[in-house]
């Protein structure tokens, strides 16, 4: 793999007409990292990418990979790779035939095409046609033509839709592997949920503004998961829960008390010491996607 490169983007801004699909975004991508741009549809994560490789120029602002543009870059395709729009492809053609004509344009040395289909499990279906190829693994074609030059940067337009389940967990075991070894990688997605465990770093967009951008560990910090505790007396409960530094507990409008930072061992102890009958505790996981929707709701600009 060639080196991972910084993403850098600064007050990258795109009008279309009087619009602004694009408005002052900020944020990085570095290696080791999966980076993801989420956002409902026309948040502007696709024009952000275009602009990033140089398919479509900004109205202001910069986007930038190791520190230049990519038209700059010293032959791109060995930096960057990228899957945006479903390529074209002549239904006649293979897989290997597909790569082979990519390796030639790019400059990339044909060694590399063995590589990628076995990567990407695409050997067995090589030399058939693409028109026999079926969505999954088309997608996973897609994702060859990228790796073809070997990059250290990752560019993947919604990559979760392109895949069934079992094609989106090889992915993200993938995607984890190459950011671990130094890789950047870059995506989008509408939800947190589509992409699961793949994202490091959350930017959250909403009509072209950014909203929200932080790692995602600090997301779950300030949102964690929490217990709801049913008991004899909750309010009691809570003030024992916050003699013994657990004072995150609030009253659910139900009545149960929903306990953040605690396992359920520590509350039950806790209970029995201040003689709280306990009737259940249930795990409640915190919906990172209502926790998007909030921050969109909010209005705050990042």
């Amino acid at each position: 793999m060639n080196t991972g490169l910084s993403i850098r983007v600064r007050g990258l801004t795109k009008h279309a007409g009087t619009t602004a699909v694009v408005d002052g975004v900020d944020f990085d991508a570095v290696p080791g990292a999966v980076t993801a741009l989420v956002g409902p549809p026309g948040c502007g994560s696709t024009p952000i990418l275009r602009m990033l490789l140089g398919l479509v120029e900004p109205t202001s602002g910069t986007a930038e990979i190791g520190g230049r543009r990519y038209h700059e870059l010293d032959r791109p395709l060995l930096r960057v790779g990228a899957v945006l729009d479903r390529p074209c492809i002549h239904p006649a053609r293979s897989p290997r035939d597909h790569l082979r004509i990519l390796t030639t344009a790019g400059g990339v040395d044909p060694r590399r095409i063995g590589d990628v289909l076995t990567l990407t499990g695409l050997g067995a279906v090589a030399d058939r046609p693409a028109r026999n190829l079926p969505p999954e693994l088309a997608a996973r074609l897609d994702l060859a033509a990228a790796l073809l030059g070997d990059p250290g940067v990752l560019v993947l337009d919604s990559p979760a839709r392109r895949f069934d389940p079992a094609g989106l967990a090889w992915l993200t075991g993938h995607l984890r592997e190459f950011a671990a070894a130094g890789g950047t990688v870059l995506l989008t997605g509408s939800t947190l949920h589509e992409l699961g465990p793949l994202p490091d770093r959350l930017v959250l967009l909403n009509g072209g503004i950014c909203v929200y951008r932080a790692p995602i560990v600090q997301l779950r910090r300030t949102h964690p998961d929490r217990i709801m505790v049913a008991s004899s007396d909750p309010a009691r409960l809570a003030t024992a829960l916050a003699a013994q530094a657990l004072p995150d507990a609030v009253v659910a409008p139900d009545g149960r008390l929903a306990v953040a930072g605690a396992q359920p061992g520590q509350v039950a102890v806790i209970a029995a010491s201040a003689a709280v009958a306990l009737h259940s505790m249930v795990p409640a996981p915190t919906d990172l996607d209502q926790v998007c929707s909030g921050l969109i709701r909010s209005g705050v600009r990042c």
